[in-house]
C-alpha cells in the first residue's frame, strides 16, 4: 500500500421522484418507509463523482490507474450505480467493478478480490474506495450509526510503501468475542488508518458481518519490516 486517505465531504439532493415511487412500493410489504422521508441524501455514484473531481484525489489521477474497487456494506437506496458511472468516467481504466451486500467485511472482500485481480492483471496501480452513506433504507431496528464518508487505499504505483496488506476473509466465521461493531460498517474500522500509518508494528483491522457469517483480517505489515 502506497497511499490512504479519507474523505466525509459530499453534496447532498432530494431522493428523486421516480425512483422514490419505485423503492416506496418495493418496500411497502417490508414496512420499510418512503426513502424521501429519510430527508437529502448522497448517492454512491454522486460519491464516485465527487472523488474523481478532487485534485490529488487518486481517482482524479487517471492515467495511473488500472484498477479500481469500490466497496460498500448494502446496496445504494438509489439506482445509480457507481461501478458504471466510474468506468464512464475514467475511460482509461482496465477493470473497474464494486463489492457489497457484506455488511462490515465489504471492505475486507474488496481489498481480497482486488489484490488478486492486480496480480491476475499485473496492475502497477490499483485503487480501492470504501464507502458509507447516511441515508440507506435499512430496517427500523437496525441501530448502526451511519455517515457519508469514504477511505481510499492505494495499492502500488509511484510513492514511499505505507506497508504490506495481508487480507483475509473468512466465511462461516463465528464472532470473535470483544470485537466491536464497525460505525459507519464499511469505513468505520478503517476511519482512523491514516492516523497510524507508517507504523513500526504491525497494525490489524477486522470486521465481522453477522447476516453472512463472514469475518474480515487485514494486517498491514511495515514496509521496513517485510
Amino acid at each position: 500500500m502506497t497511499g490512504i486517505r479519507t474523505d466525509s465531504v459530499f453534496a447532498r439532493r432530494p431522493f428523486r421522484a421516480h425512483t422514490d415511487r419505485f423503492y416506496s412500493a418495493l418496500g411497502e410489504r417490508y414496512g420499510l418507509p418512503a426513502p424521501s422521508a429519510a430527508g437529502l441524501r448522497t448517492t454512491f455514484a454522486d460519491m464516485v463523482r465527487t472523488l474523481r473531481a478532487l485534485p490529488g484525489h487518486p481517482l482524479h489521477e487517471e492515467h495511473a490507474t488500472e484498477l479500481v474497487v469500490l466497496a460498500h456494506a448494502g446496496t445504494d437506496a438509489e439506482a445509480s450505480w457507481p461501478a458504471p458511472v466510474l468506468s464512464a468516467q475514467l475511460p482509461g481504466v482496465r477493470r473497474a467493478f464494486a463489492v457489497s451486500d457484506l455488511g462490515p467485511v465489504s471492505g475486507f472482500a474488496g481489498l481480497e478480490v482486488g489484490g488478486a485481480y492486480a496480480a491476475a492483471m499485473r496492475c502497477d496501480r490499483a485503487v480501492v474506495v470504501l464507502m458509507d452513506q447516511d441515508r440507506p433504507i435499512v430496517r427500523a431496528e437496525d441501530r448502526t450509526t451511519w455517515a457519508t464518508r469514504a477511505v481510499t487505499l492505494v495499492l502500488g504505483g509511484e510513492g514511499p510503501p505505507l506497508g504490506h496488506l495481508d487480507v483475509s476473509v473468512t466465511r462461516g466465521a463465528a464472532q470473535t468475542p470483544g470485537l466491536p461493531p464497525s460505525s459507519p460498517p464499511t469505513t468505520g474500522a478503517w476511519w482512523h488508518l491514516p492516523d497510524t500509518l507508517p507504523a513500526v508494528e504491525d497494525v490489524v483491522v477486522t470486521g465481522y458481518d453477522p447476516t453472512s457469517r463472514c469475518a474480515g483480517r487485514c494486517r498491514i505489515v511495515p514496509a521496513g519490516r517485510q
